[in-house]
């Protein structure tokens, strides 16, 4: 069986005025797509309780394709992997509120204070004492 090596290769680009133009026109269109993904979630949820999910949005992304000339130059994958990235952050976002979540129910059990396995958050009231 044959060893197999993993290499990571770095380019320095050096492109010109017109390109770089180009370039930036395309990250703004991922921004701009993914600030429109995001929103398309928020008002999913918002208003149907609906969660997307990454296979819906591509379908949308298709569409938006063929109806706005912005995105017709961009390579499908490479939007795709736009939506693909709001959907990791959604994913680490909402791993992290269920562990928080855990992290609150102990905190509120009622278990003694002493055990070493409870974390708790303590609170300065308002008047200056603790």
């Amino acid at each position: 069986m044959q060893d197999v090596v993993n290499r990571k290769v770095n380019y320095k680009l050096y492109p010109s005025k017109a390109q770089k133009l180009l370039l930036e026109n395309m990250f703004n269109n991922h921004r701009k797509l993914y600030n429109a993904l995001l929103e398309q979630r928020i008002y999913a949820w918002k208003g149907i309780q609906k969660s997307l999910s990454y296979a819906e949005q591509c379908k949308q992304i298709t569409f938006l394709r063929k109806e706005i000339e912005e995105f017709k130059n961009i390579n499908a994958q490479c939007l795709q992997e736009t939506a693909k990235r709001l959907d990791k952050a959604y994913k680490a976002f909402f791993s992290r509120v269920k562990n928080t979540w855990r992290y609150c129910t102990h905190f509120w059990s009622g278990q003694n204070s002493n055990s070493r396995n409870v974390k708790k958050w303590r609170y300065p009231k308002n008047n200056g004492s603790s």
